[in-house]
């Protein structure tokens, strides 16, 4: 199933801090400690995860985001939005360098990003999207690529989120959620799954978010909900790939 692609920006909100910080957003120079003990990692390792990659997004003056994301062709790396185009800053990226760390430590970068998410005013918008792919110069050979979702999963689609963050330091590793999650239409964030207490923290954003027991995509992580968006307590949004499906289709068959 084709759907159009609409944009939501999904407000990449750590739960306890202003509306202003960004969950999974903090630079190189500015680490930040993760703000909440229901993170997605807690820790387990998850080796399994082959295409699992972190990612750090360049500026031109040399900072970093650190995010995660997951390789779905050997030169394509989906990730969140917000990982591609830079938010609260004038300064865009303009390179990615890439490591998979369960795929025998390979690296690649980038000077390619692809993504229609915007954030003008460094509030939530909820037409924009949170998702987005970067391109690689060379690839990164994995002994299979992940499926990603075209069409929406029916809410209690259990999932594992998959981040870099153990315990609220960034590493250079692969962790996932202890437990699955279970996935719901968020009527605040319509073109975003709601996956409950989880949350995510700074560098787990864009990591993927895969149906139990497979290695099928169908959302990435993108942020909590801030306190003001109609629900009782912030609570952790998955940016919808099914959304992308069809441009992320595109960039692998023009990247091969």
């Amino acid at each position: 199933m084709n759907l159009s692609v609409r944009h939501l920006h999904l407000a990449c909100l750590a739960p306890l801090v202003a509306a202003a910080m960004l969950a999974g957003c903090a630079d190189d120079d500015t680490p930040e400690a993760g703000s909440s003990t229901e993170n997605i990692v807690v820790p387990l390792p998850a080796g399994e995860f082959v295409e699992a990659v972190v990612i750090n997004s360049v500026r031109p003056d040399g900072r970093g985001l650190n995010c995660t994301g997951a390789l779905v062709a050997p030169r394509v790396v989906l990730t969140a939005g917000h990982c591609v185009n830079a938010i609260v800053t004038d300064l865009p990226f303009v390179r990615w360098n890439v490591f998979a760390p369960n795929a025998g430590g390979q690296r690649s970068a980038s000077t390619r990003g692809v993504s229609d998410y915007v954030n003008p005013d460094g509030g939530v918008n909820p037409d924009s999207l949170d998702v987005g792919a970067i391109i690689l110069d060379a690839p990164i050979d994995l002994p299979f690529y992940p499926t990603f979702a075209t069409s929406p999963e029916p809410d209690g689609t259990k999932i594992r989120p998959v981040g870099r963050v153990r315990n609220g330091v960034q590493t250079d590793q692969i962790f996932k959620g202890p437990f699955p999650q279970a996935v719901r239409q968020s009527g605040a964030f319509p073109l975003a799954y709601n996956t409950g207490l989880t949350q995510i923290q700074a560098g787990d954003s864009g990591g993927p978010n895969v149906i139990e027991g497979t290695h099928h995509i169908i959302a990435v992580n993108s942020g909590s909900t801030p306190l003001d968006a109609g629900v009782a307590k912030p609570e952790q949004i998955a940016a919808r790939v099914d959304l992308f499906a069809s441009r992320l289709q595109a960039i692998i068959d023009e990247n091969p």
